[in-house]
């Protein structure tokens, strides 16, 4: 009796062992497994991080080449724009700019899949039921004031901003024009030497992932380069036009020297002089 009391006990103490050894060896799998996972993340993270920087430095080199070869305007808008939406992830993103009045942005580049950021007439978007690529048409051939919507406000206040649900913006509110995107966006004004130029927005589908803190600090930066880029490239025009009128004015001379007489006119009875003076020298 006694040895089997014996063997119970053992049993039991066995059985007890071996279940407080299962208990912890689940938990070291689920502490095993929620550690895999943060190095997972961590990895991932230290991967996307990678492509990031590796993204931005080939965007600086595009611009730093788009300068030295002097770019057309055109070229180097796509160039800013198709840049920054290859650092960060985004479905699309726009450049503005202001016009010569300073009182009205246009469209200066889209890309391909880019949603609307201003809001359209309600014409507009029953036309659009039938041929959707009336609206890309429109927003072509739009301008936007200076100090209206999503763009014309950020512009104003000088500040980039993470709208994180377009739609519901309080500049769509009590508004005449109809915006149905559910997008996010991120916007940043773009200044040079102290002027106004445009602003750049890149957006985000609301089922995405929203733009992160780190995503948006690394957009202001890309942007303040762009404005640079972009300032520095309006300066170096104007100084090409500025050679080349010079230069007509030149030329405009010699043919003017080479029309005019050399002398005075000779004609008896008569004392004749005259001189030329360029209206721009």
């Amino acid at each position: 009796m006694i040895a089997y009391q014996e063997f119970t006990y053992s049993l039991e103490f066995f059985l007890t062992i071996l279940f407080l050894l299962g208990i912890l060896a689940i938990a070291f799998f689920y502490a095993w497994r929620r550690e895999h996972r943060k190095t997972l993340s961590l990895l991932n993270d230290k991967k996307h991080l990678e492509e990031e920087e590796s993204h931005f430095f080939t965007f600086l080199r595009t611009l730093t080449t788009a300068l030295e070869n002097n770019h057309s305007q055109k070229k180097l808008h796509r160039e800013i724009v198709e840049g920054i939406t290859s650092i960060i992830d985004s479905i699309g993103g726009a450049l503005y700019l202001l016009d010569d009045s300073k009182r009205y942005l246009h469209p200066a580049y889209l890309t391909k899949n880019c949603p609307p950021l201003t809001g359209l007439p309600v014409e507009i978007l029953k036309k659009a039921q039938q041929n959707p690529k009336i609206i890309r048409s429109v927003i072509r051939l739009s301008k936007i004031p200076a100090d209206e919507g999503i763009l014309g406000s950020t512009l104003t206040s000088g500040i980039p901003q993470h709208l994180s649900d377009v739609k519901n913006h309080e500049n769509f509110r009590d508004s005449f024009v109809h915006y149905k995107n559910n997008i996010s966006a991120l916007v940043a004004p773009l200044r040079y030497a102290g002027n106004d130029i445009g602003v750049i927005a890149i957006t985000r589908a609301l089922k995405s992932p929203d733009f992160s803190d780190h995503e948006f600090q690394t957009f202001r930066a890309a942007c303040q380069l762009a404005a640079l880029v972009l300032g520095c490239a309006k300066i170096h025009n104007e100084a090409q036009q500025k050679r080349s009128l010079e230069s007509e004015i030149l030329v405009a001379r010699r043919v003017q020297n080479i029309l005019l007489p050399n002398a005075d006119p000779n004609i008896p009875g008569y004392r004749i002089s005259a001189a030329n003076k360029p209206a721009k020298i």
